[in-house]
């Protein structure tokens, strides 16, 4: 069979006399075999729900993120995400506390994580599903680090009148 192609199922009955009724065909089924693309990592956006990206952080348990759509060169179209906060920028390494979200339709998610530590990097990963079940590599973004260090305060001598 090949991806983008519909195919039918047909069926005639033939009785004990010889009679044959006349053909009668299903609505059909369109094979796609394509995986869907995920959201690029520019479009993945890291401690925001409204597709605004950050890099720095000073909480070590809140995350956030929101992303665009994926796409879909097959013709079942998009289904949903799943979504992980990793501790790699290479595919899914759930941060302690969180698991991964799985059938994520509003490009948004939130969690609660435990063990985030001042210094470390971490990512939000998306993969994409359609509707005939292929799915997308791991996407992940181009990282937030968490800072919980205050910066220093200016000494006298460097305080002009």
């Amino acid at each position: 069979m090949t991806s983008g192609t519909t195919y039918y199922t047909c069926v005639r009955v033939v009785d004990n006399a010889g009679n044959v009724s006349g053909w009668v065909c299903s609505n059909g089924f369109t094979v796609d075999t394509a995986a869907p693309s995920a959201p690029t990592s520019a479009n993945i956006f890291d401690l925001s729900t409204t597709l605004v990206d950050a890099t720095w952080s000073s909480s070590t348990t809140a995350l956030s993120a929101s992303w665009n759509a994926g796409a879909d060169s097959g013709p079942s179209g998009i289904r949903d995400y799943d979504v992980c906060f990793s501790s790699i920028n290479t595919g899914c390494t759930n941060i302690a506390g969180t698991t991964t979200q799985t059938g994520n339709t509003a490009r948004t998610a939130t969690a609660t994580a435990t063990g985030m530590t001042s210094g470390t990097t971490y990512y939000t990963c998306v993969r994409t599903y359609d509707n005939a079940g292929n799915v997308s590599a791991w996407v992940c973004s181009n990282g937030f680090t968490i800072d919980t260090s205050a910066p220093s305060a200016p000494t006298s001598a460097n305080i002009f009148d």
